[in-house]
C-alpha cells in the first residue's frame, strides 16, 4: 500500500511543525502538503493527489466549518480531520452533521493526530481527550445554566440501558460490556440501538455525550475513560 498524502493547512506553526515530523517519521505517510486554502486555488488542490486532509478551523465564528466545506466541495469524498481551540459540543453535532472524518482539540499530541488521520470515509473519530473535554464543558455549562436552549427532557432508561451506558462512557466496547454484565453481544447491542434513539444520537460517542449534557452520565473519569479513534466508538484502557 502506497503511503498517504496528508494535505496540511494549519496556521500555528509550533503545531504544525510538530505534525510534520510526526508523519516524517511514520513510514506509513508520504511527506506533507502545504496549503492555505484560499477559495482561488481550491479548485487547484484536487489535483495534488491527497489522501485526507488536516485543516485548523476557528469555532467561535459562523464560517468555522466553511474552508473544510469548500475543500469537500472542490474534492468530492475527500476525508478531512480539523482541529479546533476549544471545541464545545455544538462543534461536535457540526462535525457529526457535515460528516467531518476527525476531531481534535488544537494541541492534541502530534501522534493522537496521526491516528485521526488514518480515519474512514464513513466515520467520526474524535480523540479522546477531546471527546472527554467537550462533555466536562457541556455539563459544566448546564449546571451553571449558561446554555441559551431549555435541554430536552432526560429519556427514561431501564437499569440495564444505564448500566450499558455508564460502561460506553467509562471506554468499554461492546464485547466487553457482554463480557462484564454476562450477557451476548447481540443483546448488549441491542440495548446500546435503544439508547442511540432514546438519546437521539447517531453514533456511541454522540450518546454518551447527549447523555453526559443531560445529566444522566455519571462525571467521567479522565483516568479509566478512554474513546477509542475508531469510529467514534469505545473501547477500554
Amino acid at each position: 500500500m502506497s503511503p498517504q498524502r496528508v494535505l496540511v493547512a494549519v496556521e500555528e506553526e509550533r503545531i504544525a511543525s510538530a505534525i510534520d515530523r510526526a508523519i516524517g517519521e511514520d513510514t506509513e505517510f508520504a511527506p506533507p502538503i502545504h496549503a492555505r486554502l484560499d477559495p482561488t486555488e481550491m479548485a487547484d488542490l484536487a489535483h495534488t493527489g491527497f489522501d485526507v486532509a488536516l485543516i485548523q478551523i476557528d469555532p467561535t465564528t459562523a464560517e468555522g466549518f466553511e474552508a473544510p466545506l469548500r475543500l469537500r466541495q472542490a474534492v468530492p469524498g475527500a476525508r478531512i480531520v480539523v482541529l479546533a481551540n476549544r471545541p464545545e459540543l455544538a462543534l461536535l453535532r457540526e462535525a457529526l452533521r457535515n460528516h467531518i472524518n476527525g476531531l481534535a482539540e488544537l494541541w492534541t499530541p502530534a501522534n493522537a493526530v496521526l491516528a485521526l488521520l488514518r480515519c474512514a470515509p464513513d466515520q467520526l473519530l474524535v480523540d479522546g481527550d477531546t471527546a472527554l473535554a467537550i462533555a466536562d464543558r457541556a455539563r459544566s455549562a448546564s449546571v451553571s445554566g449558561t446554555t441559551t436552549a431549555t435541554p430536552p427532557a432526560a429519556p427514561h432508561l431501564t437499569k440495564r440501558e444505564q448500566e450499558v451506558l455508564e460502561l460506553l462512557g467509562r471506554g468499554f466496547d461492546t464485547s466487553n460490556i457482554a463480557e462484564r454484565l454476562g450477557v451476548s453481544i447481540h443483546t448488549v447491542r441491542g440495548h446500546v440501538k435503544k439508547l442511540m434513539q432514546k438519546l437521539r444520537a447517531r453514533t456511541q460517542l454522540q450518546a454518551v455525550l447527549n447523555a453526559s449534557e443531560l445529566g444522566i452520565l455519571p462525571r467521567l473519569d479522565r483516568e479509566r475513560a478512554h474513546v477509542d479513534p475508531v469510529g467514534g466508538g469505545s473501547s477500554p484502557n
